[in-house]
């Protein structure tokens, strides 16, 4: 994980509940609270917030008509199983 006194300085408001627990975590794990924000902030953008931006980035890629049409998908699919099952008769 980058060191968090090489990044960009972040400003941010939090619940009291919030900050309380990012302090208790603080202390059970002998870390700096800028350790555990960023390790939160890091965990986050690769599960929930990877997600939102792998959505993102479809979205982007059908407005610009980067797509194939049901009927091709279809056939691909096809394709790919009757290949795993010949894989599976073989071996």
């Amino acid at each position: 994980m980058p060191s968090p006194l090489k990044g960009i300085h972040l400003s941010v408001r939090v619940p009291e509940e919030v900050m309380d627990k990012v302090d208790r975590i603080v202390l059970a794990t002998d870390r700096n609270k800028s350790w555990v924000v960023l390790r939160a902030l890091t965990l986050y953008l690769e599960g929930e917030g990877g997600g939102i931006l792998q959505d993102a980035a479809g979205l982007e890629a059908l407005d610009r008509g980067d797509s194939i049409g049901f009927d091709e998908a279809m056939d691909e699919m096809e394709r790919l199983v009757d290949e795993i099952e010949v894989q599976r008769a073989v071996g």
